[in-house]
């Protein structure tokens, strides 16, 4: 039998909450990514990030759609948006705040589609953008300090650090289905930084003294996120540990209890 993959995270808690798509009533928010693909280049003298992200969406709601609207970090810009076929797509974008939590600034921004996205029925997408990373404590999240940090970084949709699905409202937001969605991201940073994450490794290349890791799920997820150090990284059996160089010892513990545990799991 197989160790499955199991992946902790010394420098950081990554929580997620696992949501099904639901049945949406007429006039609710229905549109829910099922797949995210990213590939962002991450600049820590400018503290800030460049890239992109591509969509596969799905229409749960019982109407037709022609706008797909996002949110995208404050101090971020989109510069493009482009269908399946690499073919230019309107959009618009401007710097709002959310008419249910003034506090709460994005850049929003509402692409065009080229014909309606009837119920039930998938859309691809990509959007390039960049800009940079920047926390969200004024609207009383006081964890989300996000930067891009040669001592601590991390993207996730906490800080908007790629755009995500979304109105100006976060109670249209909050209803809205949430199913589990594949991802492939493949993130660029200066050696000897890591970049960490549960899903798969499928490439680690240095080129010029940076370098890209390459990440794709091994199943549909709840959420991601993908924290940035200089880790030291230990694995076996199946389990791979992150932590920075001061916990190595602590890391070498949960090693070895993580092991033994799934050990006892197997054997069971």
């Amino acid at each position: 039998m197989t160790s499955p993959l199991a992946v902790f995270c010394l420098c950081a808690v990554l929580p997620g909450t696992l949501n099904g798509a639901t049945t949406q009533a007429p006039g609710d928010f229905g549109l829910a990514m099922t797949r995210l693909e990213l590939s962002l280049d991450l600049d820590y003298d400018e503290g800030s990030l460049t890239g992109w992200a591509a969509y596969q969406i799905t229409n749960f709601s019982e109407s037709d759609v022609t706008e797909v609207p996002f949110n995208l970090g404050r101090l971020m810009t989109v510069v493009a948006a482009l269908d399946a076929q690499g073919d230019s797509l309107a959009f618009t974008q401007e710097v709002a705040a959310f008419t249910d939590s003034p506090r709460r600034q994005v850049d929003h921004v509402v692409v065009t589609l080229p014909h309606p996205l009837t119920p039930g029925a998938t859309v691809r997408l990509r959007l390039d953008y960049g800009g940079y990373l920047v926390g969200y404590t004024e609207t009383g999240s006081l964890y989300i300090q996000d930067k891009v940090d040669k001592a601590f970084s991390i993207l996730r949709e906490d800080a908007v650090a790629w755009p995500s699905l979304g109105t100006l409202t976060r109670r249209a937001n909050r209803g809205a289905p949430r199913p589990d969605f594949t991802f492939t991201a493949s993130i660029t940073v200066p050696t000897p930084l890591t970049v960490a994450s549960g899903g798969r490794l499928l490439k680690e290349q240095t080129t010029d003294g940076r370098t890209t890791f390459v990440y794709e799920s091994t199943a549909p997820v709840p959420f991601l996120n993908l924290p940035i150090a200089d880790y030291r990284v230990i694995q076996q059996s199946g389990v791979r540990v992150y932590s920075f160089p001061q916990d190595s010892i602590g890391a070498d513990q949960v090693l070895t209890g993580a092991t033994r545990g799934l050990a006892l799991l197997e054997r069971w």
